[in-house]
């Protein structure tokens, strides 16, 4: 008689919504369930949100024998501990997510750590990744995530806070664009697809003359009020791509993206010197129109014609799902390393 096939329950915790699913070892996904996190209303309301996830995926009759989540924030990957999360979680800094998840699952083993760090096993394991010594991750979203995969092992740093790159300050008189961890200049606010449509209400807000002018106003205050809740503005950075040629701001903004992006990869190639950096997150569905912009900024740095460039681009292969592969890998890596 073979024996009962196993799973895992894989979560991706946003801002919006939370996503689930149970996976097997061969990473195979078969009970895609998600549900509004209501994240922005603090700590009680996402719980609550996440036990109804969980038991609807309890409720399918498996055998379940782990359970994981890719969280926004500082996550204790050890500890099991939200050590910090900004603002549009709150309360949620102190959680113990990871001991939360295994009572909820019936006290089975947990694992927790943050999303894009998630996101980037996941790209490893069945994505762009597949068969890098050394994959960086990059997800371009409401923020700027990222995660760095070493000889199949995500780098953490001593204190959990690795690979920050999008709070990396690329515009050091950038004092006119504040980011949400209190800094000016840094690359998420000139390259996450959030932060430019931030950019464009607010140069609007000041006179700047711009096509997406005619679309639905916003005042200050619904902007962030939106951007707190994870909201869709009324427009967004395909619209931004639709009117390049003929926008001064959205040529503008395309243009800063596209730089500060190149920038950012020529250090970040210099200090990890990865085989493979991925790219991810809605931008990156045009992949056709920004990847030749961002390889021409690229070729503005001199490279030795003795040490040439050898790690390659690719755009993420997994997409929206790739947190969900992320915390499977995560969780089925600790229940090897917990049978062996």
């Amino acid at each position: 008689m073979s024996e009962e096939k196993e799973y895992v329950i894989a979560i991706d915790i946003g801002g919006t919504n939370l996503k689930a699913d149970l996976v097997d070892r061969e990473g195979n996904i078969s009970d895609f369930s998600y549900t509004p996190s209501h994240a922005s209303e603090g700590r009680e309301a996402l719980l609550q949100a996440l036990k109804k996830i969980i038991s609807v995926q309890m409720s399918g009759g498996k055998k379940i024998v782990g359970i994981a989540a890719g969280s926004p924030g500082t996550v204790n990957n050890s500890t099991g501990v939200i050590d910090y999360m900004q603002a549009h979680i709150p309360n949620w800094t102190g959680m113990k997510l990871g001991e939360f998840l295994s009572e909820q699952a019936g006290g089975i083993p947990s694992q927790i750590d943050n999303d894009a760090n998630v996101i980037a096993l996941g790209e490893y394991w069945k994505g762009a990744g597949q068969g890098a010594k050394c994959l960086l991750a990059l997800a371009l979203g409401t923020g700027l995530g990222s995660g760095l995969v070493v000889e199949g092992k995500v780098f953490h740093g001593p204190f959990f806070n690795a690979v920050e790159v999008g709070h990396t300050i690329v515009s050091p008189d950038g004092t006119n664009v504040a980011c949400s961890c209190g800094n000016f200049g840094c690359a998420e606010s000139f390259i996450s697809p959030g932060k430019m449509i931030s950019r464009a209400h607010l140069s609007m807000q000041v006179g700047v003359p711009s096509v997406l002018g005619g679309y639905p106003k916003l005042t200050i205050a619904q902007i962030q009020e939106r951007y707190k809740n994870n909201d869709v503005p009324d427009f967004n950075v395909k619209d931004m791509v639709d009117h390049y040629e003929d926008d001064f701001l959205c040529k503008r903004l395309i243009d800063d993206c596209m730089k500060y992006l190149a920038l950012l990869i020529y250090n970040l190639s210099k200090c990890y010197d990865p085989d493979v950096i991925s790219l991810g997150g809605g931008m990156f569905k045009s992949a056709d129109f920004f990847l030749p912009k961002l390889q021409a900024q690229l070729d503005r740095y001199y490279v030795s014609p003795d040490l040439p460039v050898k790690y390659k681009i690719k755009v993420s292969e997994l997409g929206d799902a790739a947190g969900i592969y992320g915390a499977a890998k995560m969780i089925w890596d600790y229940l090897d390393s917990k049978r062996s």
